[in-house]
């Protein structure tokens, strides 16, 4: 598939500017339409901020005025899912990502927390601390998900069973959500 040129439109009823890419690497994900995509760095350069840019992205197979193309957010049924190697080691994302999330209307809430939002949108964060972990997600569709700190996860078989989990059903000839994983 050919890289997609044409970028969405903010968040209807969001403020018009609640964040903004650095160019080069932040730009490139938030634009890119991989399914598997890698990104690597020094600590501080940006690439958490990213993530979570990345995770409320729209789809841009649909038209600039389409609710899809503006936010993956618009979709009721959007799960994104974010996790590393222990639970507790998101709270510096967490932080972040309150400061993305909530000016446009995410609410963090349970335990594992997650934010929701007004649509009935999810972002689940969570641990992939052991085999059993996994099972919890078994059977769910998750469009987005990001596993932060990818070389902390000890074997293969794990990254390889979240795939498992990595799909959105079609409305009509197109998937709301194009599932992609980070």
């Amino acid at each position: 598939m050919a890289p997609i040129k044409r970028t969405c439109p903010p968040v209807a009823g969001a403020p018009q500017k609640v964040w903004t890419t650095q160019p080069g690497p932040q730009t490139a994900l938030v634009q890119t339409d991989a399914d598997e995509i890698l990104l690597g760095g020094a600590r501080g350069g940006g690439k958490s901020f990213g993530g979570i840019l990345w995770l409320v992205k729209g789809n841009a197979e649909y038209p600039p005025e389409h609710p899809y193309c503006q936010s993956s957010l618009n979709y009721s049924r959007y799960v994104g899912l974010v996790v590393r190697k222990h639970a507790g080691d998101s709270r510096d994302w967490l932080e972040a990502a309150k400061e993305v999330y909530e000016p446009i209307g995410g609410k963090l809430k349970g335990n594992p927390q997650y934010f929701e939002w007004k649509t009935g949108a999810r972002i689940y964060i969570d641990h992939l601390n052991d085999e059993s972990a996994f099972n919890k997600y078994r059977g769910w569709n998750i469009q987005r998900i990001l596993v932060e700190e990818l070389t902390e996860i000890p074997h293969l078989r794990w990254y390889l069973r979240l795939l498992g989990s990595l799909r959105a059903r079609k409305e009509g000839e197109r998937q709301p959500v194009r599932p992609q994983i980070l």
